[in-house]
């Protein structure tokens, strides 16, 4: 059984870092970056230069990455760049509300759902009889 849940847990990390790396190719790819999307119509030149060193964008794009996963292990997910606000406290202020209807949902489907699951045993069995 501790095999099982490990496997598990193991599938599950490979599934996250293979589906952020996806991600990240795929951000990658696309034209411009962050800062021509920050700065809009004044994207060019020196103030350009300026916010590309300041989010560090001129690094290779590995070595960002690898940046980006050690500091998502351990909580820190960045800061904003329209807000300046930590990214992990935006996350978890919205943490709240994606659990209360979490379990909300869960609260409504689990009953009917048996009650289906029942419904349906019951006929099946009395399908067979007939």
């Amino acid at each position: 059984m501790l095999m099982l849940i490990l496997r598990r847990l193991a599938l599950g990390l490979g599934t996250v870092v293979l589906v952020s790396g996806i991600i990240f190719v795929g951000v990658e790819a696309l034209p411009g970056d962050s800062c021509t999307t920050y700065l809009e119509r004044d994207a060019f030149g020196p103030r350009l230069q300026a916010c590309r060193e300041e989010m560090g964008l001129n690094r290779p794009a590995l070595m960002r990455y690898a940046e980006w996963a050690s500091g998502a292990v351990v909580g820190d997910l960045g800061i904003s760049v329209h807000d300046g606000k930590r990214i992990a406290a935006i996350v978890g202020d919205r943490l709240a509300n994606t659990l209360l209807l979490a379990i909300s949902s869960l609260s409504v489907g689990m009953p009917i759902a048996l009650l289906l699951g029942i419904i349906t045993a019951l006929r099946r069995g009395l399908a067979s009889l007939g």
